[in-house]
């Protein structure tokens, strides 16, 4: 697991590029499956927010298909984008995800992966 999001926001800089950062969180924690949760996700470049027309997250489990889940997310503040989703429960009792952050920025034709997470739901 690269996220402990239980304990917290997760903060990596896409490309290695380290004046971009992007910052996702889930709350209320812990973060449990089949429960209406909040998602959140802030982006920054050179410590100035980054704007865009589009920003989701997907979320997925390694190895394993699950349906599609993809949460758009809307600005909330400079920078900062929110939006409500549910993260399904699995019957084989596997709790790792990977979200995989998506933004478009104005003037882009598509919006791409920017950043991913693994991180671990509580049962």
């Amino acid at each position: 697991m690269d996220c402990q999001i239980d304990s917290g926001p997760c903060s990596r800089a896409p490309g290695g590029d380290p004046l971009t950062r992007i910052i996702f969180d889930i709350k209320p924690k812990p973060v449990v499956p089949m429960k209406r949760l909040r998602f959140s996700v802030t982006a920054m470049h050179g410590g100035k927010a980054i704007e865009a027309t589009h920003v989701s997250v997907s979320l997925s489990m390694p190895g394993m298909y699950m349906m599609e889940n993809n949460i758009p997310l809307r600005r909330v503040s400079d920078g900062r984008y929110e939006g409500e989703g549910v993260i399904v429960r699995c019957t084989s009792g596997r709790r790792v995800w990977r979200a995989d952050i998506s933004l478009r920025r104005p003037g882009e034709d598509r919006s791409g992966p920017v950043a991913s997470f693994h991180f671990r739901v509580a049962p």
